[in-house]
């Protein structure tokens, strides 16, 4: 009823194992159970040394975050930097477009500076020359005065007389009875009496004479002026007051500008040492302040002739 049973193939295991297989296989699993041990003895160095390495490494990344936030202030640092930058770059340009506009102003002022440097040489030479100009002008009218009084003749000194009164002083306190005074009598006296002149009266003829100013409370007499009709009797009243009136009270001058007075004086000294010395000196009568010495003028300032 039942078959013949078949034949199941061999199989390795099956089969017939020699002695020097099975020492071999002794000695993997030998070596194999060996390596198990040894790895298994080395597994908790290995962990101490992972966790050593691990703490290393969450060390370094410590270091690392740390690094980080420093370069993240570095980078705002920079950031901020750089804004300041931009500003004064900013500012810079701002600047220097100022610094172009004032250098254009400046230019512009120093141009007009020039011009008004010369404008104003030019002013203070017409300036100057005007001076001259006008000095030189108001000489002129001056000299144009002096003219117009060389028949004018100074004479200081004479008392003062009234017809009411004879004592000067009371006389002079009282300005209604100077004016009665005949001061032409008086002068035709005084050339009579003090420089010698004979026939007064008769030969010289005057234009006007008066008294100069009001009466001083002091009872000092007041100056006389007398314009001549003819200039050389103003000449021979001249002559004979610098003869007779030295070392006396009275003084006679020649009528001239207080302006050209003033600069006589000035060479007064000159003029007195130069006649000491025996050289001819004197005053242009056209030009009343030029002193001439041996008929050479001297300037004022000038100590040699």
């Amino acid at each position: 009823m039942f078959g013949k049973r078949k034949d199941r193939p061999k199989t390795v295991g099956d089969s017939s194992t020699s002695p020097e297989d099975k020492k071999s296989r002794q000695t993997f699993r030998e070596e194999y159970s060996n390596n198990e041990d040894d790895e298994a003895l080395k597994a908790p160095s290995m962990a101490a040394d992972l966790g050593k390495k691990l703490d290393e490494v969450l060390e370094r990344l410590s270091k690392l975050d740390v690094i980080e936030s420093r370069l993240n202030n570095l980078y705002t640092t920079m950031a901020n930097i750089e804004g300041a930058i931009s500003s004064l770059d900013k500012d810079v340009a701002q600047l220097k477009a100022k610094s172009l506009t004032t250098s254009e102003s400046v230019n512009k002022l120093e141009q007009s500076v020039e011009f008004n440097v010369s404008d104003i040489a030019d002013l203070k030479r017409d300036q100057l020359e005007l001076k001259f100009v006008n000095e030189d002008l108001k000489k002129q009218l001056l000299y144009s005065e002096s003219y117009s009084r060389r028949e004018n003749l100074k004479f200081i000194g004479i008392v003062e007389s009234s017809s009411d009164s004879t004592d000067n002083q009371n006389a002079a306190k009282s300005s209604d009875s100077l004016q009665s005074e005949n001061t032409k009598d008086v002068l035709f006296k005084f050339l009579e009496d003090e420089l010698n002149i004979t026939d007064a009266r008769k030969r010289i003829e005057f234009q006007r004479v008066h008294r100069l100013g009001r009466p001083k409370s002091s009872g000092d007499p007041r100056p006389i002026i007398a314009r001549f009709l003819r200039y050389q009797d103003r000449e021979e009243v001249m002559q004979k007051a610098r003869a007779k009136l030295k070392g006396k009270d009275y003084a006679v001058f020649e009528d001239i500008p207080k302006e050209l007075y003033e600069l006589r004086k000035k060479q007064q000294n000159k003029l007195k040492r130069a006649r000491q010395d025996g050289h001819k000196a004197f005053f242009s009568k056209k030009f009343p302040d030029k002193l001439f010495i041996n008929s050479k003028f001297v300037p004022l300032g000038e100590s040699t002739w």
